[in-house]
This record gives C-alpha cells, sequence and structure tokens, in this order.
C-alpha cells in the first residue's frame, strides 16, 4: 500500500504463480468473491491447480475409457466385416459354379436338340418312304387283283364254254351248224389261254365241218373217229383249264397273303417310327424347355453374381475406409492422452503444485490482503506457459480439436474450469 493512499484495490490483480487477473474496483465484484472462496475452500481442502490436474485426469479417464469402448465397438464391426466378405465371398463362388453347371447344361441339352432334330427328320423320311412303299404294293396288288380276275374270268368262262361245246358234240354230232357255233364262242371265249395247238385242231375241224364231205357215206366212219378226237382233245384242256385256274387262285391266295403281310409289316414299322418320332419330339420339346428355363436361371445367377460382387468390392472398401479411419483415430486418442499425461506431469511438479500448496492456503490463513494477492499474481506462471505451449503444439501436430481447447483454457485461465465446476 502506497502511503496517504485509500485502501482500495489496485487496478490489476495477479497472481504470479497461477496467473489469476481482477480488475480492482473499491467493492469486491462477485467473480472476486468466487476467487476468495475458492481460494478459501482450497485453503482447507484442495488448490486449484489440484481441481485441474484432476479434470485433466478425468479427461484422460474418459478419453481411455472411449478408446476401449471404441475398440470393443470396432472389434464387433471387424468381425461383421469378417463374416460378411466370408458369406459374400462363398455366394459368389457358389453363383460361379452353378453358372458353370448351367453353361454346361445349356450346351449339353442345346446338343441333345440337335441330335433328336435330326434324328426325327431320318424318321419322318423313313415314314414317308414306308408310306410310299405301301402303295406302291397297294398299287401293284391291285394290278395283281385285276389280272386274277380277269384271267380268273376267262379260265371260268372257257371251262362253261368247253363244256357247251363237248355236249354238243355228244349229243348232235351231225349238226354241224350247232356245233360250229359252239367252237367259235369257244374260241373267243378262251383265245388268251388256249394253246395255239388247240386253235389250230378246232379251225381244222370247223373248215372239216363246213364241206360236204360229211354227205359222203363212204367218209362217214372217217368223220365219227375225227368228231371222237376233238372230244378227247376238249376234255384235256378242260382238265388243263381246271388246273391252271386252280393254279391261278393259289397264286393270288399267295399274293394277297404276301401283299397283307408286307402291308402290315410297313404299318408296324410306322408305327414304331411315329411313336419313336412322338417320344423324341416330347423329349426335344422337354429339352427345349429345360435349356430356355436354364437360360433363364444363368441370367438371374449372373445377375446375383454381379451385385454380389459390387456389394463385396463396396464392402471391402466401406471396412477399409473404416479401418483406415479408426487406427487413425486410435492413433489420435493415444497421442491425446499422452499429451495429457505429460500436461497433468508438468502441472504436478514441485515448481507448480508445490508453490499453489504453499502460496494460496498460506495467503489465507495468513490473512493476506487482495494487494498481496495482486501482486503475487503480476507475474505469468512459467510452468503454465510451458504447459499451454506443448499442448497447443500438440494439438497442431496432431490436429486435435480437444488438445486445442485444453491448450487454450491453460493459456488464459487455469481457474476457468474450475470455477465452471463450482458453479
Amino acid at each position: 500500500r502506497r502511503s496517504g493512499s485509500s485502501p482500495l484495490l489496485e487496478p490489476q490483480l495477479v497472481d504470479s504463480q497461477f496467473g489469476i487477473s481482477l480488475v480492482g474496483s473499491s467493492t469486491p465484484t462477485p467473480a472476486m468473491k468466487l476467487i476468495l472462496s475458492v481460494a478459501c475452500v482450497s485453503a482447507t481442502a484442495v488448490t486449484p491447480t489440484q481441481k485441474v490436474i484432476q479434470l485433466l485426469q478425468e479427461m484422460m479417464a474418459k478419453g481411455k475409457e472411449e478408446k476401449e469402448a471404441e475398440e470393443v465397438k470396432f472389434a464387433k464391426f471387424s468381425q461383421w466385416c469378417t463374416n460378411m466378405e466370408g458369406s459374400k465371398s462363398d455366394a459368389i463362388a457358389k453363383e460361379k459354379a452353378t453358372i458353370e453347371e448351367l453353361v454346361a447344361e445349356i450346351e449339353k441339352l442345346n446338343a441333345d436338340v440337335k441330335e433328336l432334330t435330326g434324328e426325327i427328320s431320318e424318321l419322318d423320311q423313313t415314314m414317308t418312304t414306308l408310306k410310299t412303299d405301301i402303295k406302291a404294293a397297294t398299287s401293284v396288288r391291285g394290278m395283281e387283283k385285276s389280272d386274277y380276275v380277269a384271267t380268273h374270268t376267262d379260265y371260268s368262262e372257257s371251262l362253261d364254254a368247253l363244256d357247251r361245246a363237248i355236249s354238243v358234240l355228244k349229243k348232235n354230232a351231225h349238226d354241224s351248224k350247232q356245233t360250229e357255233e359252239s367252237f367259235l364262242q369257244l374260241s373267243r371265249t378262251a383265245a388268251n389261254i388256249m394253246p395255239q395247238s388247240v386253235q389250230r385242231a378246232i379251225a381244222s375241224f370247223l373248215q372239216m365241218q363246213s364241206t360236204d364231205i360229211y354227205e359222203q357215206a363212204p367218209e362217214a366212219h372217217g368223220y365219227e373217229f375225227q368228231g371222237a378226237g376233238i372230244i378227247d382233245m376238249l376234255e384235256d384242256l378242260k382238265n388243263k383249264f381246271r388246273k391252271e385256274r386252280s393254279g391261278l387262285e393259289k397264286t393270288e391266295l399267295d399274293q394277297k397273303h404276301d401283299y397283307e403281310l408286307l402291308v402290315q409289316t410297313l404299318s408296324d414299322e410306322i408305327e414304331a417310327a411315329t411313336k419313336t418320332r412322338e417320344r423324341k419330339a416330347a423329349s426335344k420339346a422337354k429339352k427345349m424347355k429345360r435349356a430356355a428355363e436354364a437360360e433363364g436361371e444363368q441370367k438371374d445367377e449372373e445377375a446375383d453374381l454381379a451385385a454380389d460382387s459390387e456389394y463385396l468390392a463396396d464392402l471391402k472398401s466401406e471396412c477399409e475406409v473404416k479401418h483406415t479411419d479408426f487406427a487413425a483415430r486410435q492413433k489420435l486418442r493415444g497421442e491425446e492422452i499422452e499429451a495429457i499425461g505429460k500436461a497433468i506431469d508438468i502441472l504436478s511438479s514441485d515448481d507448480v503444485s508445490g508453490a499453489a500448496e504453499r502460496n494460496l492456503p498460506g495467503l489465507v490463513q495468513r490473512g493476506s490482503s487482495l494487494l498481496q494477492l495482486r501482486r503475487r499474481s503480476a507475474e505469468y506462471s512459467p510452468s503454465q506457459a510451458k504447459v499451454a505451449v506443448y499442448l497447443q503444439e500438440q494439438s497442431a501436430r496432431l490436429g486435435s480439436a480437444l488438445l486445442a481447447q485444453v491448450a487454450e483454457s491453460a493459456d488464459a485461465d487455469p481457474f476457468k474450469k474450475v470455477k465452471k465446476m463450482i458453479k
């Protein structure tokens, strides 16, 4: 106190150890009262520096807790990434295998369809040939039937004519006119089947009968002999025609049987070919349908493969980014914790905490005036400056907003956190 001055506070009161500055007035302000109250409490409890140390320790403990919590959380996330990558990788491998199987199946189905198409075409050609053979056989059979009917009719009519001629010769040997008519009818009826020798004999007989030698009595016996020879010849011819007609009938039956057997065989082959064709056509249709389904499944699998591959790539990228971010955050948290711990070490040194424990409680206990506190506060604490500079450097190096705030508080007012806690 200057001599003659009033007991008013000086314009500025600074504690040399803790950097507390107070704007003086004749009446204590609420802030002054707060600081004095803190000083009084500290005299019997803890000093403001210890409060700051305690705050930093709490910050460090909270940082460690958050760091460990983030490690646990990221471990779960990392496990999720591993599980998802494994799951998607398995799905992709399965989809690739399925696509390969589908491609092989489609190729096999298309090859089968092509083969079946060729086989069906061959069957169609075979059936066409068989049907043509049946038509040809039917045509031949029709001609055979027509020839048989015509020939059989000739034989039947010839036999009838022979019966009539023989009957006329036997009953009316001297009726030249009736005999001539019978032989002429026989010649016309059996012209196609009668041997030439028989035809010549009949013609000779008719010519002889048309002359007048029949009226000459000495020659009558010769005529009778000639007529009897003709009858014998006609009887032989009749027997011959009957045998030939029977042979013709047997041939007709054989030809008919052969035709029916041929047609039956060809029809059976057509039926078998038809069934085979139907079976192959059904198999072809089934394979074509399956091939179309497999192609659709292949497209779906390829779409799933593309989606899963894209998802896996994004997943790996996201997990890698988060892993990098996590590592950076962990490193930053560790360095922040380390910086705070170093700051605590500085504030906990004898130069800082010892002076605070000695001076500030002593000021209150000895009843020192605010003027003494003001004078002691005029000096700026080197330790406080050291802590502030250190924290500022670390915040700049690490890019830590937390350390920047702590450095600002340490540089401006080490009691600010304490006053907030008191409030």
